[in-house]
């Protein structure tokens, strides 16, 4: 009897942690899917900016953090076709370039988020993919301002 007791117990803490755990993995989804939401609605905000303000190369965007973090600010590099872009075509520009839209680290509830660069010359393809351990994450396409969201 004791036993089972055991053999049952054992069975209902293995359930609470798996379901912590995948409760944990959708809380880190969810907060990146706001992250990516957050990236794109800035890079449109900057091209309708840059349309305004006589498309100029460069923007400065503003972010009020609270009293605690205080005003940040960021240079943003714009293309001729008025969408934010790294200053380095590689990883380094699209990680600085997630600095300067999100002012902010690439983190999501705590986990690490890789940032890679993608280019193809012949379809003049350039990409900055943003992304978590767990594969989910987002593609920038430099050229069009546009921004997919992947959960793979």
């Amino acid at each position: 009897m004791l036993a089972l007791s055991l053999c049952i117990i054992f069975v209902l803490i293995g359930m609470f942690l798996r379901s912590a755990q995948d409760a944990e993995k959708v809380a880190a989804d969810v907060g990146f899917e706001a992250l990516a939401f957050r990236f794109n609605e800035t890079v449109q905000q900057l091209h309708v900016e840059w349309q305004l303000a006589g498309r100029p190369n460069f923007l400065t965007l503003t972010n009020m953090r609270g009293r605690v973090e205080g005003i940040k600010q960021a240079k943003v590099a714009i293309n001729s076709k008025g969408w934010p872009q790294p200053q380095a075509f590689n990883q380094q520009g699209c990680l600085q370039l997630w600095l300067d839209i999100l002012l902010t680290e690439p983190k999501s509830i705590n986990q690490a988020i890789s940032v890679r660069y993608i280019s193809d010359n012949e379809s003049h393809l350039a990409v900055c993919r943003f992304a978590m351990p767990n594969k989910t994450g987002f593609s920038y396409f430099i050229n069009t301002g546009e921004v997919k969201y992947s959960n793979e």
